[in-house]
């Protein structure tokens, strides 16, 4: 969900996911935010 409120698509997801990987590798910043994996 997104902080709106409303659910992130699967593409705008893992958009999320592949640019969090990108500026934080190792998963030190924000630890406890997470993008839900969508099923798919």
């Amino acid at each position: 969900m997104s902080s709106s409120g409303t659910p992130l698509t699967p593409a705008v997801a893992e958009m999320h996911r592949a640019l969090r990987r990108a500026l934080d590798p190792h998963g030190i910043l924000n630890p406890g935010k997470v993008v839900p994996r969508t099923t798919s």
